[in-house]
């Protein structure tokens, strides 16, 4: 038999190893009185039991509850010394409470009646403070088996306790965090995949009750389609292998409706690293995708008819090329329309436009692409067309039916349509040159009988001749200086002041009077002559510019060619050098086709004209490529938004939408927004309600000189002045 020395040393060893609990030290202590003749004074025996054990209160009862013997671990815990405590009633350590339901004796009768008995209790300390203490009360026998008194092991468990308190307050918060949180459905799987707890965000969700859906697969939440991929057993081995699956695709609720989905599993093991499950977090963002296809539809159609723009439609037009596709390109004109749209008006002309673009569709019937170049231009891709009679045959339908009375608002509009056809040869032929092609055919019909097609023939490049002649007048304008700005104001939306002017080239010429940009730009940009052009452009609006009051900018519009010139920001830099002008009120517009081929070169020098202090600004948002990439990888520091978008407000949701989407990402992205084409004060209230923060439009001011002196710079032109009575910054 192990003597109770020993008892006692593994009892110390335990307290000390934080291994001992008091059930463990009382059956020691009665093991060895139980089967031992000493007594429980013995001085061995008390001296060892006080030796042993600090972190316990161990000490004897005599039958009737006085304490008959003291520890250290007893006075650690209660405060008394062992004088102080040795012959007064242990009843002294319970609450005023508790001794008055005799809970003491309670517990002695226990402990003389049962053997033992254990429990847990606030008591209370020498100095009144109080502790929860698990309890154990033991009944002591010698070896003739009489009760000779009572082991009592008392350990403090108040911080234990409060632990444990604060782990379920915590438990208790996250659970109501989790079940708290609507917007998202955030709950647990198995390692199987089977739903093991449901929150109110997941039924708002999915539309399923708690006791529905726990316990089933979350395989049901995919399409059919989906879980024939294995997407849901996918997601959860991704998670298993990295840790974390997250992705967005289409998720069906009870009902049978789907929503688009962000997804997010986490894999969630245990301290040994065991799997125990994952962790779902599911949100609702179809608004989210809506706006953003939304977006991205705007990026490559034309937003009043739907169809491909001019940059979609040549995407499409060289991917059918480089497949080695044979093609015919159909380059649509209207005719009479100039007149309707003068005379009936803008809403008239696009109302006439959307229909021609239905009508094309409808002819078409998926047979082709089609694209709206610009104004009443359209084109059409013809792939693996069968000979020259099947394009004519197109193009007779076309002609027909482009040309059958419109009715718009019970008036009757008649329009009819042009068409130049090319194809390409046995070689093939580059997009350009294809668009080059059906253009001089379309030239052609238009001339020699409108309303009819033809098709593109060598002897056409007669047609050159005359953009020879254009193209010598051009390089002669700069040397006659027909050249001139003219600038039109833009307008801060909340305050009415005017913040700058864009600069916009005219020209004047002695014979062909004032040429439209639009006829002559495309051309010099096509001839390689707007370097030339566009560095005289900047030059002089810096230097118009430099005597205007200090707050005005001035923005000037760079062509794809100047942008993709090698030397253009040493050039800017010498132009703002030797013109005064601060970087800070010099803004460069860029469209975004001029950067789209080469989207890292364009990047760096966007980066580099930014830290100069340029501001610069994406042009005619919407009109061609814009990618949400440019956006979040360039910087810019203004979006233009394109005339095409105003024009319908207050007229169409559509127009509205679209506005509410480009100043929304915008305005998260922390870019500023320009309107353009701002004609009525209708536009103007809904421009500004929407949060863009410039204007820009005849409604503010059309283009005019501006007077070269610094004083007169200051007086806003007339028409400006007159419409809205802006202020200018001094």
């Amino acid at each position: 038999m192990k003597p109770l020395s020993h008892h006692l040393a593994d009892v110390g060893d335990a307290s000390r190893n934080g291994t001992l609990s008091s059930q463990h030290t009382a059956d020691k202590i009665k093991m060895h009185i139980d089967t031992s003749s000493c007594t429980f004074t013995d001085d061995s025996m008390y001296r060892l039991l006080i030796q042993s054990v600090t972190d316990y209160a161990i000490y004897m009862l005599s039958l009737d509850g006085v304490v008959s013997n003291w520890n250290p671990g007893a006075e650690r815990a209660k405060g008394y010394r062992s004088e102080e405590i040795v012959g007064r009633h242990f009843s002294v350590f319970y609450t005023e409470e508790d001794r008055k339901r005799g809970l003491p004796q309670h517990m002695i009768d226990c402990a003389l009646r049962d053997g033992r008995v254990e429990g847990e209790g606030w008591r209370v300390r020498k100095d009144g403070t109080r502790l929860w203490a698990h309890v154990t009360l033991q009944s002591v026998h010698d070896s003739n088996g009489r009760t000779v008194g009572i082991a009592k092991i008392t350990r403090d468990m108040t911080e234990k306790r409060e632990r444990d308190r604060r782990a379920l307050e915590q438990e208790r918060n996250f659970r109501v965090l989790v079940q708290g949180v609507t917007d998202y459905a955030i709950y647990m799987l198995s390692p199987e995949g089977i739903v093991s707890n449901w929150n109110a965000g997941a039924q708002r969700a999915k539309g399923y009750l708690a006791e529905e859906i726990v316990g089933q697969h979350f395989s049901r939440f995919y399409r059919p389609e989906d879980q024939r991929r294995g997407l849901p057993q996918r997601a959860l081995a991704t998670a298993l292998e990295l840790g974390k699956f997250e992705g967005e695709g289409w998720r069906v609720r009870k009902d049978g409706t789907k929503f688009w989905a962000h997804v997010v599993i986490d894999a969630i093991r245990d301290e040994s690293g065991a799997l125990i499950g994952f962790a779902k977090i599911t949100r609702d963002v179809t608004e989210k995708k809506r706006i953003e296809d939304q977006v991205s539809h705007l990026a490559h159609h034309d937003p009043l008819t739907t169809l491909l723009n001019r940059n979609s439609f040549r995407n499409v037009a060289e991917r059918a090329l480089n497949r080695g596709k044979h093609c015919a390109l159909l380059y649509l004109d209207l005719d009479r329309f100039k007149p309707v749209n003068d005379s009936m008006g803008h809403l008239v002309g696009d109302k006439v436009l959307k229909i021609v673009a239905e009508r094309i569709l409808a002819e078409l019937n998926g047979a082709g692409a089609a694209g709206r170049l610009g104004g009443d231009e359209f084109a059409i891709l013809l792939t693996d067309v069968a000979g020259i009679a099947a394009a004519n045959a197109v193009s007779e339908r076309l002609i027909r039916r482009i040309s059958q009375p419109i009715e718009i608002d019970e008036r009757t509009v008649s329009v009819g349509v042009s068409i130049g056809i090319a194809q390409t040869d046995a070689e093939g032929c580059a997009t350009e040159m294809l668009l080059r092609n059906a253009d001089l055919a379309l030239y052609s019909a238009k001339k020699e009988k409108p309303g009819s097609f033809r098709w593109y023939e060598s002897g056409m490049e007669s047609e050159l001749v005359q953009r020879r002649e254009l193209e010598s007048d051009l390089r002669q304008a700069l040397l006659r200086n027909e050249f001139a700005l003219h600038y039109q104001p833009v307008v801060d939306t909340t305050s009415n002041r005017l913040t700058g002017y864009e600069a916009l080239l005219r020209w004047n010429h002695p014979t062909r009077g004032s040429v439209s940009p639009a006829d002559f730009i495309p051309f010099a940009e096509q001839h390689g002559l707007m370097i030339e052009i566009g560095d005289w452009v900047l030059r002089t609006a810096c230097e118009e510019a430099s005597r205007w009051a200090d707050e005005l900018t001035v923005s000037v519009n760079l062509s794809p060619t100047q942008f993709c010139w090698p030397n253009l920001v040493p050039r800017i830099t010498g132009l703002l050098e030797s013109s005064g002008l601060p970087a800070n009120r010099l803004e460069l517009e860029i469209t975004e086709t001029a950067m789209m081929n080469d989207v890292a070169n364009a990047k760096s020098v966007l980066e580099d004209l930014r830290a100069l202090g340029i501001l610069v600004a994406m042009d005619d948002f919407g009109t061609g490529y814009s990618s949400l990439s440019f956006l979040r990888t360039l910087p810019f520091t203004r979006i233009k938004i394109d005339r095409s978008f105003v024009q319908d407000l207050g007229r169409t949701k559509e127009s509205l939408a679209i506005v509410r989407a480009v100043t929304g990402l915008c305005s998260s992205l922390g870019v500023a927004t320009t309107a353009e084409g701002v004609e009525t004060e209708e536009q103007r209230r809904i421009l500004k309600r929407e949060g863009c923060q410039q204007l820009q439009g005849y409604l503010l001011g059309r283009p005019a000189l501006l007077p070269p002196a610094k004083d007169a710079a200051r007086v806003m032109p007339m028409e400006l002045e007159s419409s809205m009575q802006l202020e200018l910054v001094h």
